[in-house]
């Protein structure tokens, strides 16, 4: 909104100002500007992606009211999370699905989503959630749109190396967001319900996660995932691990790291699991085509209850 100067006003003895704004009968998006920087409300956990293409991360309206949820469109909240296993802080953008606040009473599984901001601004998949949710294609969840602390830190958290962070990650995901997750929501909180999936390094760290941390992950899935990364390490560890309990398992790939993605595939159905694999050759390693391949992801990892 375009304040009216004249219209704020002084809190006594502080630095505050308040002003009122009539609102309409839909969501309102706003954010604060102070000394031409602009952010958003900290103290309001409600947000939606500002539409405003940029190179690099993406930035977010505050939006009021929350509750104004419709039958076909879900919403994110906002958590800024400290995990002690890696030193720093992240912020976790939590998808509620369309039908989270019309039962009080069900619960919902859950989707890790790797690279949490770019799979909201770059690739939109909070929408496709929404198209697929809305009209029964898969099973409602709650995503959870993990974010890096920092880009830099990439290479390192999702890493399957034993000497880098992706351990660490993992544990954090299981030890520390999750139990936070499962106190504020209404989550399930068993590994069948469980899940974790995103592209290039974002899955080969989501197989890597569910493999370290099977105890915590069920469900797995990678959108053109780096499975060469490392002398193909992950194929080498699925090829040599002991029979593990999945619920269901995706692989996806255009013509990028399509020959290790086989190679991952045929190595998770020579150890006897069951895993779908789906692939576009007329797309490359981009945003646009993992989000145009996310409903799938959705469906496989998520399939409607018999």
């Amino acid at each position: 909104w375009q304040v009216d100067q004249d219209k704020v006003e002084p809190i006594m003895d502080t630095n505050l100002h308040v002003f009122e704004v009539a609102m309409g009968e839909g969501a309102e998006q706003y954010k604060f500007a102070s000394e031409g920087i602009w952010t958003t409300d900290l103290l309001n956990p409600h947000l939606v992606w500002d539409g405003i293409p940029r190179e690099g991360l993406g930035e977010f309206n505050s939006v009021l009211p929350a509750w104004k949820q419709s039958a076909s469109k879900g919403r994110l909240e906002r958590l800024s999370v400290f995990s002690s296993e890696l030193g720093n802080t992240r912020d976790v953008y939590v998808y509620l699905p369309p039908s989270y606040d019309a039962d009080s009473c069900r619960r919902y599984p859950v989707l890790v989503v790797n690279d949490g901001n770019e799979s909201i601004c770059r690739s939109h998949f909070d929408s496709v959630a929404d198209q697929v949710f809305s009209t029964g294609q898969a099973e409602s969840a709650i995503l959870l749109f993990v974010a890096l602390a920092h880009q830099n830190n990439r290479m390192d958290e999702y890493s399957c190396e034993e000497s880098s962070q992706g351990r660490n990650y993992s544990d954090f995901l299981c030890d520390t967001l999750l139990p936070h997750i499962d106190t504020k929501y209404r989550s399930r909180t068993d590994a069948n319900s469980r899940g974790i999936i995103g592209a290039s390094l974002g899955g080969l760290i989501s197989y890597a996660a569910a493999f370290w941390r099977n105890d915590c992950f069920k469900r797995v899935g990678a959108q053109s995932g780096s499975f060469w990364f490392a002398d193909s390490l992950m194929i080498s560890r699925v090829s040599e691990s002991e029979k593990l309990e999945f619920e269901r398992l995706y692989l996806d790939n255009g013509t990028d790291n399509r020959d290790s993605t086989i190679e991952m595939r045929d190595a998770l159905k020579a150890k006897g699991f069951d895993v779908e694999h789906w692939e576009n050759l007329e797309q490359a390693h981009t945003w646009n085509a993992w989000q145009d391949r996310f409903d799938e992801a959705l469906k496989a990892l998520l399939p409607l209850p018999q």
